[in-house]
């Protein structure tokens, strides 16, 4: 048996009954135990806070087209974290999300992303490519959020390069 882990994620999926919801979700969070790569379920729409929180076996997730906000310190001190897909309907990351997932090294916010949080990605030491797609950018502190550092590349369209700079 592996152990259980507190993994707080909200579903949009129908059952017939609390009990059939219930063991949905049980049986999903015994898949998701000790698991290096993750690919979540479509019917996911929110990933509270702490959901994976100093997760060390952690390596890789997808995250599903559904989803809509990622929570505070979700993904927090996932010291092994590589590669993470953020679909394009995320439309808030909230604070200290990614914080010190030391391994992290390329980052896309997608442009319906018009939120994120304070230290989201503080501490990721090897993020060298971060690729904001927004028009905009996102409503936050911006250097606090992306841990501008002299190393990192920040990728924005084009035609914002001043709206991007004015927010820095």
């Amino acid at each position: 048996n592996m152990p259980l882990r507190d993994v707080k994620l909200k579903f949009e999926f129908f059952a017939t009954s609390d009990a059939e919801a219930e063991a949905r979700a049980t049986a999903l969070i015994y898949e998701l135990t000790e698991m290096a790569e993750i690919k979540l379920p479509e019917t996911i729409v929110c990933i509270e806070e702490m959901a994976f929180a100093a997760d060390s076996s952690l390596k890789s997730i997808k995250l599903p087209n559904g989803l809509k906000t990622i929570g505070g310190g979700a993904f927090g001190a996932c010291m092994n974290l590589e590669e993470i897909h953020i679909p394009e309907s995320v439309n808030m990351i909230d604070y200290a999300a990614f914080v010190n997932c030391r391994r992290l090294s390329n980052l896309t916010i997608p442009s319906s992303t018009d939120s994120v949080g304070i230290s989201a990605f503080a501490g990721c030491d090897s993020l060298m490519t971060l690729t904001v797609k927004g028009n905009n950018p996102p409503k936050s502190n911006v250097l606090a959020a992306y841990a501008i550092t002299d190393t990192l590349q920040l990728n924005v369209p084009s035609s914002t390069e001043e709206a991007y700079h004015t927010a820095l």
